[in-house]
């Protein structure tokens, strides 16, 4: 590599992911090759071999223009025609290897973007706004990537402080920064390029969307095709369709006005072709995905199955599917109380919480205002509301899992990705728990009913509602008694083994604020299952 001058007409700079960014002796006849000789020693370990950028001056106005090289050619072969001849001015960028970034860390990647040239300007002897061409640049601009570098650890600081970007996402994160080096070291070229267009002169940049891992704005170099557009983007997702792609240009009418073409383009014959559809400016092309493509989506199998785990779904992939390939059950599964959660009823519970909440503050102003005798006030009201406010379901969706492994279509419901089904072992015991004067649990005895498990307890107390109980069932069902509270006729009101008898409270021996106590209790911590099995027919 030749020794950096200070020399400006026979000067280039070298920046992005390159071991020694700087500005370097430019001779005649040098070549890519010559400034990076080496991958392993000049390049950084994510340099993106697919994807560089040569831009040049080419003309006394400081005009731009872009060349589009390969890394891996341009040093794979010195007679590539990516081993392109420099010119004096010349400014050499080498890309980060991109992850696949999803949208939303893309988006905030790029609002991060922002404050961090904010940064950079503060920083020694650089300002993100000024001309990156200009004779001041190469004397007194330090180069780009190492400050990107120096901010990644405060930039890490605050993408994890953000909810979307978790401990558990540290990928992502990886990826946004990358995606934030990559932003930077195109802006100054996108937007010179941008600053340039003029009469005659349209707009040297295309874009691209779709299943890329960096879709957005890209230089477009002269006879740039398809497949350097999607190099440029870090390559296609594994998501992508190749048999067909949308590529859409502008073109002007007869009566001047701007007007689309578009057209399909096969990507597996223009990544394979050495010479494919080239690009104008202001293409855009939008890369297809396979339909319902989920290739990460997943759900957990716990306890009582052969092979706990995690476990990739496709797509309509039903219960008993899942099930299957985990093994089916242990002899020891306890099938009747599976336990499955769901994301989305999570969800949906909260939301009723909040709104079962602002129930209970309307009807307590409207009590206000019609001057309703109560006993309760504001403060004991805000107290209830601010527990449901801050309530989290448990998204436990009933489901009857030995229903559904014998074929049943209604039980075998649709997996959803973060569904978790835990099996527990086999339980032989029955609980009695509330205003009971022994509350406790009992081993299950074929036979025994309802009033014999009550009997066990010691009987009700003298506050206990029996008119009210009811039966929690080891699948989350409830059960209220259909015949006398005191016995069942056997069938579906018969005693289970998992079962918990739950005793309320008679209303008359409280007051209203204990009531609903009571009833918030009940609603959350026994029924929450109840509204699961609505949301199943929405």
């Amino acid at each position: 590599m030749p020794e950096s001058t200070d020399n400006l007409e026979n000067a280039v700079i070298l920046e992005g992911a390159v071991v020694r960014p700087g500005v370097y002796g430019w001779i005649k006849g040098q070549r890519i090759s010559d400034l990076i000789s080496s991958v392993a020693s000049d390049l950084k370990p994510y340099a993106d071999l697919g994807y560089g950028l040569v831009v040049r001056q080419k003309n006394s106005r400081l005009d731009i223009e872009v060349l589009q090289i390969n890394l891996a050619s341009a040093l794979g072969d010195v007679n590539s025609k990516d081993n392109i001849l420099t010119a004096p001015r010349d400014k050499i960028i080498v890309f980060g290897l991109p992850s696949v970034v999803e949208i939303s860390s893309l988006d905030l990647a790029k609002e991060r973007l922002t404050s961090l040239e904010d940064r950079l300007k503060n920083m020694q002897g650089f300002d993100a706004d000024t001309d990156t061409d200009s004779d001041t640049d190469l004397n007194t601009k330090p180069d780009v990537s190492k400050y990107v570098e120096a901010a990644y650890t405060p930039i890490e600081t605050e993408l994890q402080s953000e909810a979307r970007w978790k401990a558990e996402d540290k990928a992502r994160e990886e990826a946004g920064l990358k995606a934030v080096e990559r932003l930077l070291l195109l802006r100054p070229v996108i937007e010179k390029l941008k600053a340039q267009a003029r009469s005659g002169e349209p707009v040297q940049i295309v874009s691209i969307s779709g299943a890329v891992k960096l879709p957005g704005d890209y230089p477009l170099g002269s006879k740039d095709t398809v497949a350097k557009l999607v190099a440029a983007a870090g390559g296609l997702k594994d998501s992508a369709y190749l048999n067909s792609a949308e590529l859409r240009s502008l073109y002007l009418g007869k009566n001047r006005d701007i007007l689309s073409r578009y057209r399909n383009v096969n990507l597996e014959v223009e990544l394979a072709s050495n010479s494919g559809t080239v690009l104008q400016s202001r293409d855009h092309l939008n890369v297809n995905e396979f339909p319902d493509w989920n290739s990460t989506n997943s759900v957990i199998l716990e306890g009582e199955v052969r092979f706990p785990g995690t476990y990739r779904i496709h797509k309509n992939e039903r219960l008993a599917d899942v099930i299957v390939r985990a093994g089916g059950f242990t002899q020891t599964a306890f099938q009747t109380g599976a336990v499955f959660t769901r994301q989305s009823v999570s969800e949906l519970e909260n939301v009723r919480s909040k709104q079962f909440a602002q129930s209970i503050i309307r009807d307590f102003a409207s009590s206000q205002l019609t001057k309703e005798d109560n006993n309760i006030s504001i403060e004991e009201i805000q107290s209830i509301a601010e527990i449901l406010e801050n309530f989290e379901g448990a998204g436990r969706l009933l489901v009857d899992v030995e229903a559904a492994m014998s074929g049943d279509g209604l039980a075998n419901i649709i997996l959803e990705h973060g569904d978790t089904l835990k099996i527990p072992e086999q339980i032989s015991t029955v609980t009695v728990v509330g205003e009971i004067r022994r509350p406790g649990t009992h081993t299950f005895q074929d036979g025994l009913d309802l009033d014999d498990y009550l009997g066990l307890s010691a009987g009700l107390t003298a506050r206990a509602e029996n008119k009210e109980l009811y039966i929690v069932r080891a699948d989350g069902s409830v059960l209220r008694p259909t015949t006398s509270w005191l016995r069942f006729k056997g069938g579906n009101d018969s005693i289970s083994p998992g079962d918990t008898i739950v005793v309320p409270i008679d209303a008359g021996y409280t007051d209203n604020l204990t009531l609903w106590r009571e009833v918030t209790q009940v609603v959350f911590n026994t029924t929450s299952g109840l509204a699961s099995m609505v949301l199943l027919t929405r």
